[in-house]
């Protein structure tokens, strides 16, 4: 003859997560509700991860579940960070605990920076003579962000460079350029990004 045994150990709860926010502005803050489902007879401690703490920020980030209260959800406030660039972020968030599956949901921020050009000095420049122009942006790029320089008249008034580019690193530095005026007109000249 023969016997036959049947596993009758529950299932592990599974971790649960409700009111994700698609998006949360920069400064602003926005909240999920975590829970467990299915009863549990043990502690559980989980830990919330934001995959970018420097564009969201999670509080709190260890929650503790009880056969008390394992079906309760408990609120983790997630803050945009305001920050100097002008580039939205999407952050992915793990939340883990031993003897749990993982789970992992996604927000985005919205920033609220706006990219600006700025002329900080300009000097007139005469016929035959040679001025200069200080130009610098608002906001920190995330990748290399390139201002370009045209005349209306090159031929009367030229420029040192057409070209400047600004980086996350030197952002924050004025680029000066050079321009020389050959001819007694009125001129202008358009910056664009």
């Amino acid at each position: 003859f023969s016997i036959s045994t049947i596993d009758n150990t529950a299932p592990p709860p599974v971790i649960t997560v409700s009111n994700v926010p698609a998006t949360i502005a920069e400064g602003q803050t926005g909240t999920v509700g975590i829970k467990l489902s299915g009863a549990v007879t043990e502690t559980f401690i989980l830990t919330v991860t934001s995959g970018n703490a420097s564009a969201i920020t999670v509080s709190p980030s260890i929650l503790t579940f009880t056969p008390a209260n394992f079906s309760v959800d408990q609120t983790v406030t997630l803050t945009a960070v305001q920050d100097a660039n002008a580039v939205s972020d999407s952050v992915a968030f793990d939340i883990t605990a031993s003897g749990l599956n993982k789970v992992n949901f996604t927000v985005d921020t919205v920033d609220d920076d706006v990219m600006s050009i700025s002329i900080a000095k300009i000097f007139r420049v005469l016929n035959g003579g040679i001025g200069s122009i200080s130009i610098g942006i608002s906001n920190q790029p995330i990748s290399d962000y390139v201002v370009t320089l045209t005349s209306s008249n090159p031929s009367a008034l030229s420029i040192s460079s057409t070209s400047l580019t600004f980086t996350p690193s030197n952002y924050n530095q004025s680029q000066v350029v050079t321009v020389n005026c050959t001819t007694p007109t009125a001129m202008q000249y358009e910056l664009t990004a």
